[in-house]
Parts: structure tokens; sequence; C-alpha cells
């Protein structure tokens, strides 16, 4: 007959099996990695159509270097980033012609190395559901 137990212990579980009159203790690790705010850095494409976002400068701080185009130039007012819920969590607000106050908030997708999020357009009032890809 086998028991298994399992005990939690500091956000390590330890997985307990006695049998065969040989007991047998392995660790199994569950701590959640974070993803590291450098894999924010490079340039960003919106699935549906040309706009581009340049990250680079990723300080420990969460200040970050942004630019943005659509396709020319528009004037990024602040751009950070924060981690929450073991999440890359990047807010890039645009000041410019047409854009009055538009922003991103946006969520990196470490398994896809997808950015995913809301653009709200500040000029109409309207959120819109948005990705961006990574451009190699």
């Amino acid at each position: 007959m086998a028991i298994v137990a399992v005990v939690a212990c500091n956000s390590q579980n330890k997985q307990i099996k006695n049998g065969d009159n040989s007991p047998e203790v392995k660790k199994v690790e569950t701590v959640a990695t974070a993803p590291d705010p450098q894999k924010l850095a490079g340039q960003w494409e919106r699935t549906d159509g040309g706009y581009r976002i340049v990250m680079e400068e990723i300080k420990p701080d969460g200040t970050m270097k942004a630019s943005y185009f659509n396709p020319n130039s528009i004037h990024v007012h602040q751009a950070n980033w924060k981690l929450e819920n073991q999440q890359l969590q990047v807010f890039i607000e645009l000041r410019d012609t047409n854009y009055p106050g538009s922003t991103y908030t946006l969520t990196y997708d470490k398994d896809r190395d997808l950015l995913t999020g809301i653009y709200f357009q500040a000029a109409m009032n309207q959120s819109y559901e948005i990705e961006f890809t990574r451009i190699k």
C-alpha cells in the first residue's frame, strides 16, 4: 500500500512518498517567476494597422523611453512599466495633434511574446482591445 502526502512550505511543495521500506522525498518548485522588464525593449507593431511602439532604456524604477509612430512620430507624454501580480504592465500616454491624452494600458504575455490591452482614444472617448507583436 502506498501513501502520498503533499505539504506546503514557504512557496515550495514537498511530495513525500512512502513504500517499499525506502522513503523518498522530492521537491517540486511552485514559485512563479516574473518576466524580466528588459523583455519589453524593442519594436512592437499593432496587429490591426501600422501603429508602432519602440521601448528602450527600461529602468528598475519603472521608467522607460518610448516612441510612438502612426506612421509619423507622435509625442509620448509619459511611459512607464510596473510589475503587478507577476505580470509586466505598460502605460503609455500620447499628447499630440489628434492625440489629446490617448493612452495604452498593456500587459506583456511572456508565453506568446505579445503586448495585449486597451487603447483609449481620447479625442473620440472610445476604448479598443488591441495587441502588439514584436518586430524582429
